[in-house]
């Protein structure tokens, strides 16, 4: 076989590789999702400010058009919306905006919940009520909502090659996940993926989203949804430990690179008094894995909770710089408990401030998705 055509067929081989991942871009690329926001500011008022494009319509639920760029929606009854135009009044089930060929209007915008927070989106926007409040829905393409959400999670100074690992974690979540809620596939908060909007377009986030398009982790040929946290323990946890229940392909690992950063070792100090009225229970009990090591479970009035369940009960009524994680001891003097714990979130997954010491190191994004899923498969899809 001459040398020629030797080259001649690496060549060919070489671009059919590359055209058969940028088929599985493109294919990933073209998915769209919906996205519930604000949630965590249950919202009664809500005005949409249109910022450019072509001026949409608000269509509502009973087909009337309203005209303007601005609207201020509030709940009516508790299930219709009373919607205030630039020029116009109406009432509807659900509003969405249009363009004038009646098609879903894509572009910017800002939603503001007056007295609680202003963010910009870039999409397709449906408002709906539930449970009397008003449930703002978006939809866009899953590369944005990775942009996002990256934006979301992570610092622009954070070295390059982390962003482009959890770029990858962020959309085998999504891919793996859609309809996780009733009204839209995912919300904004930390139930599904933190996505603030996508106000911030810095160009790291941009670069590492683009860089990884259509890669993702998989397992036995599936999409795997991929949990991360800011910082385990030391160990990372399995999500049976944590959740009671399994992942395809997820399990533990030792990190053994997050033991310099801020909450991987962190204390709190409360009396019992004050832990039980904040909690609103008369009664906690700690249930110990073994003398000397970390609490296994919390009894709460009598109801058994793992660490978990306690965490998140606390953190929900008064913050999340109490109790930073699942993995912890307590300490009785008197009545004064000391708690002294490692790592910060629930631990499953990957580590970022791991990942993000890796990075420093000069590890690449596929060894680092290898050291913390060493059973999953880095794919173009």
């Amino acid at each position: 076989m001459t040398r020629q055509l030797i080259i001649l067929l690496i060549m060919c081989l070489v671009f059919l590789s590359c055209g058969s991942n940028r088929g599985k871009t493109r294919t990933t690329g073209k998915v769209v999702v919906s996205v519930s926001v604000l949630s965590l500011f249950h919202p009664r008022t809500l005005t949409v400010r249109v910022l450019r494009g072509t001026q949409p319509e608000l269509l509502l639920g009973n087909g009337r058009i309203l005209r303007g760029s601005m609207f201020r929606i509030n709940i009516s009854d508790g299930k219709k919306l009373a919607v205030v135009s630039d020029d116009a009044n109406g009432e509807g089930r659900e509003v969405c905006l249009v363009t004038p060929a009646g098609k879903p209007w894509r572009g910017e915008f800002v939603l503001l919940v007056p007295g609680e927070t202003e963010r910009k989106y870039r999409g397709e926007l449906r408002v709906v009520a539930d449970d009397g409040n008003l449930v703002p829905v978006i939809r866009l393409p899953v590369g944005d909502l990775v942009r996002g959400v990256l934006a979301s999670e992570c610092s622009a100074s954070d070295p390059s090659v982390f962003l482009r690992v959890q770029a990858v974690a962020i959309r085998s979540f999504i891919l793996a996940s859609r309809g996780r809620h009733e009204l839209a596939d995912f919300c904004d908060n930390t139930h599904c993926q933190v996505w603030l909007g996508s106000g911030k377009t810095e160009q790291p986030f941009r670069e590492a989203a683009e860089a990884t398009t259509g890669i993702v982790l998989t397992a036995n040929g599936h999409v795997v949804p991929v949990p991360y946290h800011a910082c385990c323990p030391g160990v990372t946890r399995t999500p049976a430990e944590v959740w009671g229940k399994t992942i395809p392909g997820i399990t533990s690992v030792r990190c053994g690179y997050c033991d310099d950063a801020r909450h991987h070792v962190w204390t709190w100090k409360v009396t019992a008094e004050r832990l039980r009225n904040v909690l609103h229970e008369s009664s906690i009990e700690w249930q110990n894995e073994s003398p000397g090591k970390g609490v296994a479970s919390v009894r709460v009035d009598g109801s058994l909770l793992s660490t978990e369940q306690f965490r998140m009960k606390l953190g929900r009524v008064s913050g999340w710089n109490k109790i930073y994680s699942n993995s912890f001891a307590v300490s009785i003097s008197s009545d004064t408990l000391l708690f002294y714990g490692h790592g910060f979130g629930h631990g499953v997954g990957l580590c970022q401030e791991g990942a993000k010491a890796m990075s420093r190191s000069g590890y690449s994004m596929n060894t680092i998705l290898n050291h913390y899923f060493p059973m999953l498969r880095v794919e173009y899809r």
